[in-house]
């Protein structure tokens, strides 16, 4: 699976501090409770897919 990354990446200010480690840790597939990535929706009735990144 190939990431693509949107700039700029919004993020929130207690995850802005712990970029880097949030980005590797999605490319790795670890999981990560209390975080959620939010996506363009696959469906044309919906604008965006939000997915738990917790698995």
């Amino acid at each position: 699976m190939k990431i693509h990354w949107h700039k700029p990446l919004y993020m929130g200010a207690r995850a802005g501090e712990k970029r880097f480690r949030i980005i590797q840790r999605l490319r790795l597939g670890r999981p990560m409770h209390g975080t959620h990535v939010i996506t363009p929706a696959v469906g044309e009735r919906n604008l965006l897919d939000i997915y738990p990144a917790g698995r």
